[in-house]
């Protein structure tokens, strides 16, 4: 597959995420490849700036989700990665195979304020994802695999 088509595609992804949805910071991932806005990708695992066990809890539960105040939700207010990352709102939407296979994640967050992500939001990111960009990663896939944490930190950046 065409690197250059895989980042148009993710672009359009990401100009939705900054543009429609207000995200400081959004990432595509998908296949292996991905695309970053407001993320320094080179260290992304290593850095901090991103929270590595909110990541492996949506990769485990493989669920959209919406969080209003990361920082506030019991289950990540104590986990020194979301507070090192200062994430405040957050949107996650698994990207999925025509067979349903979770192969990726549409990923925003914010650091600055609070409730910019909500539950009209998250519903126009899934729109989003099941009519726009699903369909066209369909056309691209070859062999959909699903995404693990082990693939998405050995993710290639376009």
């Amino acid at each position: 597959m065409d690197k250059r088509l895989w980042k148009q595609v993710f672009g359009e992804a990401l100009g939705f995420a900054s543009e429609t949805l207000r995200a400081e910071r959004s990432f595509v991932v998908f296949e292996g490849y991905g695309l970053a806005r407001g993320l320094d990708t080179e260290s992304l695992w290593v850095t901090g700036a991103i929270s590595h066990t909110i990541l492996k809890t949506l990769l485990e539960e493989q669920e959209a989700l919406v969080m209003m105040d990361a920082l506030a939700d019991p289950r990540y207010r104590e986990q020194t990665s979301a507070i090192l990352s200062s994430l405040r709102s957050i949107l996650y939407v698994p990207l999925r195979s025509p067979d349903r296979v979770v192969s990726g994640m549409l990923y925003l967050d914010t650091l600055t304020k609070t409730g910019v992500f909500g539950h009209e939001q998250l519903a126009k990111a899934k729109s989003f994802v099941a009519n726009n960009f699903e369909p066209m990663l369909a056309e691209l896939s070859a062999q959909p695999k699903e995404l693990d944490w082990d693939g998405l930190t050995a993710t290639e950046w376009l």
